[in-house]
């Protein structure tokens, strides 16, 4: 599977984020914007995934770009904001 070669994803990994295209071209933008295929991976799988089925809308109807979620990924990896902040945002 292409995600596993080219990102390093674990299979489950890929596998979730391959579900739809929608779902797996959203992930190649994050990484194509954040360059942290393992980061962008675990912040989507966990919390925007969970924010939009809590809300019943898909990744179409996600109210994140994946231009605002890869500045959040950078914010957190500089440390301008902290793990928790980000979590809120990304459960806007």
């Amino acid at each position: 599977m292409r995600f596993i070669e080219q990102f390093g994803l674990p299979e489950y990994d890929a596998d979730v984020l391959t579900a739809t295209r929608p779902l797996a071209d959203y992930y190649e933008k994050v990484v194509s914007l954040s360059g942290d295929a393992k980061q962008a991976s675990n912040w989507i799988m966990t919390d925007l995934l969970g924010s939009l089925k809590e809300k019943n809308f898909t990744i179409e109807g996600c109210p994140v770009t994946p231009e605002e979620f890869a500045g959040l990924l950078e914010l957190i990896r500089k440390e301008t904001i902290n793990a928790r902040t980000g979590k809120m945002f990304s459960r806007r």
